[in-house]
């Protein structure tokens, strides 16, 4: 460990922990049991793979996890992307002898995670009531759809779907285009990620506060919902939704803009100040003479023309 100093930083003189590739992380001796599959799970055991806590995951005898066999042009990414940090282990759980090597690691653990379609759990090793029986600390995170209770928590639930109902896919794509899909697995990992800090403050309230076992209920639903922040809370009010793209309506100078020899530049320049830097960086300080485009509100107000305008000067480059 070596001491950095700044002379502008306020903490100047706190050591500084340099990288350590044998370095152990703050959860070690906390261990995950996860009988988890797919992206939810995975990203939920990554992070806490991480940060240091021993990942025990339970695959199907035979198969093993999907993502060993998801590959991208032949390569097994998703496996190395997500399996790292993780001891496996082969386990059939539908039948009495894999049930009890089961509840037998349900003993040495702190926390277990499932993502199986709600009822899943009870019909094959009695659910959470079984498992607490069994330790009565365990922390259990139940990942699933549209979480265990409520209208739809018998029905099965994939993140695309979650997308959609959340709001966001409507959003997502070209001004005056059609909704366009996330291009990667969103809704499972924002679910996967705040899974994660859920079961550390179950662990938290089971371990430190002198709390019993807990049970934390993740929907793929209801994280994502909760990212869309000031639009869904302006719909509630209002029943109005902004326009499609680009942050249009709500930011302004923010886009990507392709260049003359064909690649593109993303920009973000949102705030009066930043906003003067970058036009005077480009050669367009005149621009801030036009009432369209002085102040931020008239930029969001003016957004298609202005990025037009700008669409025009990257050509350039």
């Amino acid at each position: 460990m070596t001491e950095t100093t700044h002379a502008a930083a306020p903490l100047q003189g706190l050591p500084r922990k340099q990288y350590d590739r044998d370095a152990r992380g703050p959860l070690v001796g906390v261990r995950l049991l996860d009988l988890t599959r797919l992206v939810s799970g995975a990203q939920l055991g990554l992070v806490l793979g991480d940060l240091g806590a021993d990942v025990v995951k339970v695959e199907r005898p035979g198969i093993g996890d999907p993502f060993r066999h998801t590959t991208i042009d032949g390569y097994d990414a998703y496996w190395r992307a997500y399996g790292r940090n993780k001891r496996s282990i082969t386990l059939d759980y539908a039948t009495d002898a894999g049930r009890e090597l089961l509840f037998r690691l349900v003993d040495t653990a702190d926390l277990l995670a499932e993502n199986f379609t709600p009822g899943v759990l009870e019909r094959l090793v009695g659910g959470p009531a079984a498992l607490l029986e069994r330790n009565p600390k365990l922390v259990i995170v139940r990942i699933s759809g549209w979480g265990q209770t409520g209208p739809r928590a018998g029905q099965p639930g994939f993140g695309t779907l979650a997308e959609a109902y959340s709001g966001y896919t409507f959003l997502n794509g070209d001004p005056g285009g059609t909704p366009v899909q996330a291009p990667m697995s969103l809704a499972d990992t924002v679910a996967g990620t705040y899974a994660a800090t859920a079961a550390l403050a179950a662990l938290w309230e089971a371990r430190v506060n002198g709390g019993a076992g807990q049970v934390v209920d993740v929907s793929l639903f209801e994280p994502l919902f909760s990212i869309m922040g000031a639009d869904a809370t302006a719909y509630a009010a209002r029943g109005r939704f902004r326009s499609r793209g680009d942050g249009a309506g709500v930011s302004s100078v923010r886009g990507a803009f392709q260049t003359s020899d064909g690649h593109w530049v993303a920009i973000s320049a949102a705030t009066d100040d930043t906003a003067a830097r970058f036009f005077a960086a480009i050669g367009r300080s005149d621009l801030l003479q036009d009432p369209c485009f002085a102040t931020h509100e008239a930029r969001v107000s003016h957004s298609a023309e202005l990025n037009e305008v700008l669409a025009g000067e990257f050509r350039r480059f």
